[in-house]
């Protein structure tokens, strides 16, 4: 009896800690306030890269830690707080640049995934790109199969282009952790411009539905329990 009342109540406890959880930001410092100490291309929590760059003209711009940009007027400026994830830079194209960062989930559950970016680039003659995919297991490779969260594309030849919006998916777990990678690149030309690129307010929480379901399952656990002990 007394094993049965334990495991009741731990099944409970677990029961309320993970719909506790629902709101809790799986991301460490999703919203990049995080003190980097002046530290450049440090950003706590994330791992800064580029992902692949041609290796001619000036090197592959980095993401780093910034209070703003000034170049397209009214979209270097973070979401909340006093920083983003970010960088503007005058140069060749061909590069793919951002940052990565795994945490833990529950495979089979439903995550949403929300935040902000925002880029631009003067008119020229290659593609620009700027995304948010997470995909399954912990990896350092961003072209791994996943979920597209948000994308914006300038094709190659559009003019000049800037944006600033705000953003919301969902993805389900298919393995017990998950990499997030905010993706940034140019390609396909000799143009020297410039371009910017940010992220903000990354925050990845588990659907209300999905965490009610295992929080519902443990109580109905527990609750199973209780009737064969009485």
């Amino acid at each position: 009896m007394k094993r049965t009342a334990l495991w009741v109540t731990l099944s409970l406890a677990a029961a309320f800690v993970v719909a506790a959880s629902a709101s809790a930001n799986l991301l460490v410092n999703g919203d990049f306030e995080d003190d980097n100490f002046g530290i450049p291309g440090w950003v706590p929590g994330w791992t800064v890269t580029t992902y692949w760059w041609a290796g001619w003209g000036t090197g592959a711009p980095m993401l780093d830690r910034k209070t703003g940009y000034s170049t397209f007027t009214g979209t270097g400026i973070p979401f909340s707080g006093n920083y983003f994830l970010a960088t503007d830079t005058m140069g060749h194209a061909n590069f793919h640049v951002g940052a990565y960062q795994s945490f833990s989930v529950t495979p089979g559950a439903t995550y949403t995934v929300s935040g902000g970016f925002m880029g631009g680039v003067q008119e020229s003659n290659d593609t620009a790109w700027w995304e948010v995919k997470v995909v399954d297991g912990t990896t350092s490779d961003p072209d791994a199969p996943g979920t597209v969260i948000a994308k914006k594309d300038r094709p190659a030849g559009a003019g000049f282009f800037q944006f600033r919006e705000e953003f919301s998916g969902t993805f389900t777990a298919g393995d017990s952790t998950a990499t997030i990678f905010l993706k940034w690149g140019r390609a396909q030309s000799a143009d020297y411009v410039i371009s910017a690129a940010g992220f903000d307010n990354l925050v990845v929480v588990p659907e209300p539905a999905s965490i009610l379901a295992l929080a519902s399952g443990l109580a109905g656990m527990a609750g199973l329990a209780l009737r064969r002990r009485a």
